[in-house]
């Protein structure tokens, strides 16, 4: 991807992402694009988190990590368990209704985006999305990100 253009466009691929969402639903907008729905996605997917995996996934300071995840917990959405092992040690995992809240804003988002797309078009935006996302891990070093898409 060494043209300007292809940079350019992926630019514009985020911009135009983002207002589709605003366009339509400002609140969701805000809602979805901060650190807080991120850091809960990720606990989503991962089903167990330490506080180190969210620091590199995210690329957000430790500190923030655990303010974020402070909030997370006070709203119920995430709570913490300790190792067994190494009491020091722990990992955030996401309650029922953090569970509810990524389902429901996503679902939320796949209206918006995919309300005027059929279902090949959709199959096709999957597979190269994860083929993107593969080809971003790889260049980021991290080769098992890209092989687990």
């Amino acid at each position: 991807m060494r043209s300007i253009d292809n940079y350019i466009d992926l630019l514009s691929l985020k911009r135009n992402i983002e207002s589709s969402i605003k366009r339509e639903d400002e609140i969701l907008w805000r809602e979805i694009f901060c650190a807080h729905f991120e850091c809960l996605c990720l606990i989503y997917r991962l089903k167990s988190v330490s506080p180190s995996v969210l620091v590199k996934e995210l690329d957000i300071a430790k500190s923030n990590i655990a303010s974020i995840c402070k909030g997370l917990e006070r709203q119920g959405k995430i709570v913490h368990t300790r190792d067994n092992i190494d009491k020091r040690v722990i990992f955030y995992n996401i309650t029922t209704k953090g569970k509810y809240e990524v389902e429901s804003k996503i679902s939320q988002l796949d209206k918006i985006l995919c309300k005027n797309i059929d279902d090949t078009q959709q199959k096709n935006l999957e597979v190269s999305l994860k083929q993107l996302l593969g080809i971003l891990y790889l260049a980021k070093g991290e080769n098992k990100n890209a092989k687990n898409i």
